[in-house]
């Protein structure tokens, strides 16, 4: 092999292992992404004696589209529950650079399990620690569970799928949760309780007690906290929130002291849950479309001073927290995207809306956020008209730019949405053919 190939390909290595880790981990700037991969382009082309065009001429730019450098960004999947019929799983290639989306070959994909038409927004979760993804099969009360080829974005039914859940007399199941770490998995069910598996590469192990009461925080919203030590659900109707500690070894979960927190009148149907790493907690009302933070100590929540915070926003139903200091919540009745600036910190947190929130999604019943691993992407699935607009984000303002949406029944012709997840991977580098010499 020529030695100017050998060492071009030495700095490549060297440049992408140095920067791999911050890629992955969002501590780079989509600029900066770009950057890394202009520095190893231009060090192979320049070896080698090619043409370094393929970076634009004095502006350290790469092609991201995968004309000359396919890095594949990740795979988005959405479920769709049909009401006495098999739940089917989408599937795309989603590029970073454009926000493109790919259908995947081999998709839909059957869960194996029925659907019961419910008006949910969490029956998906993924694993990000360990590659897998996780749906609800209401209707016949299990979960399916996938470990996701990373080259192709195939799923394949993990030894343990699917994961019986308890007896269907405590109602239908309206949420899952992962803890960072990929176990415990969590499922909310509506009359009260929270179904808690220990996973492990071959078994999904009930915890010890599982299901435990949340008394009147009826799931509809499940999240956990950052550092995994805590997890809440509630938002069904009832103005209460419960919260507990986690054994992440055993998967068993113990209320907090207080535990169900009454929220009186200002906690009506709270869901969209998210958490950061702050400790705080957000959430929207399906009531009356109002935003609330919360600070915790020892898990316990507190209301900041300023909440509520108006938003715009009509009937909220899934929230996401962009990485840039935003949190993002879908709006069921309004079909659109609000958008709200985090701002302070501590019980002097406040959220205000960006300029030109909320977002029309044009589609029917927007009801499930998703985000790029970069953030520059908001993916808002329609459960109703069962298609996903596409939104392009300003990451310095919040403002989002419609890019695309799907024509309906995109994903079928009949039941909802009820759960998406984008699934980041950190992928080869895949250099362009130069010839077998």
């Amino acid at each position: 092999m020529n030695y100017r190939l050998c060492l071009a390909i030495l700095l490549i290595m060297l440049a992408l292992s140095a920067s791999l880790s911050a890629v992955v981990a969002q501590e780079l700037s989509p600029q900066g992404k770009t950057a890394v991969l202009a520095v190893a382009w231009t060090s192979f082309a320049g070896a080698v004696g090619l043409p370094q065009s393929a970076a634009t001429a004095g502006s350290n730019h790469v092609p991201m589209d995968g004309s000359r450098l396919n890095v594949p960004s990740g795979y988005l999947y959405v479920l769709r529950d049909v009401h006495d019929g098999e739940n089917q799983i989408y599937g795309f290639r989603v590029s970073e650079g454009t926000g493109e989306l790919a259908a995947l070959s081999g998709f839909p994909v059957g869960t194996g399990g029925n659907g019961s038409g419910l008006f949910v927004a969490e029956q998906m979760a993924y694993d990000a620690a360990n590659g897998r993804l996780y749906v609800i099969n209401d209707g016949s009360n299990t979960i399916s569970a996938y470990s996701i080829r990373i080259s192709t974005g195939t799923l394949t039914p993990l030894p343990f799928s699917p994961i019986a859940l308890p007896d269907v007399s405590y109602g239908d199941w309206h949420c899952l949760a992962l803890h960072p770490g990929g176990s415990p998995l969590v499922a909310g069910g509506e009359l009260g309780i929270l179904a808690s598996f220990a996973i492990t590469a071959s078994h999904a192990t009930p915890a010890s007690g599982s299901p435990y009461s949340v008394g009147p925080a009826r799931p509809y919203s499940c999240v956990f906290s950052r550092n995994g030590a805590y997890v809440y659900t509630g938002g069904n109707y009832w103005t209460t929130l419960a919260g507990l500690s986690v054994n992440a070894s055993t998967g068993v979960l113990t209320s907090l002291p207080g535990s169900p927190f009454n929220l009186g009148s200002a906690g009506l149907w709270l869901n969209s849950y998210v958490t950061d790493s702050a400790g705080r907690l957000f959430t929207s009302s399906a009531y009356d479309g109002r935003l609330r933070a919360f600070t915790t100590s020892g898990g316990a929540p507190t209301a900041v001073s300023g909440s509520p915070f108006t938003s715009s926003l009509t009937v909220g139903v899934h929230g996401v927290l962009h990485p840039a200091g935003f949190y993002l919540v879908a709006d069921r009745s309004g079909n659109q995207v609000g958008v709200h600036r985090i701002l302070g910190s501590g019980s002097a947190t406040t959220l205000v809306p960006v300029s030109g929130s909320p977002f029309a999604a044009g589609g029917t019943e927007t009801h499930i956020l998703a985000l790029t691993r970069n953030g520059g992407f908001v993916f808002a699935a329609n459960a109703t008209s069962r298609n996903i607009t596409t939104f392009a984000m300003d990451t310095d303002t919040g403002f989002l730019i419609s890019q695309s949406t799907q024509v309906a029944d995109t994903l079928g012709t009949s039941g909802r949405l009820t759960g998406m997840a984008y699934a980041a991977i950190a992928s080869p580098l895949y250099l362009p053919l130069i010839g077998r010499t």
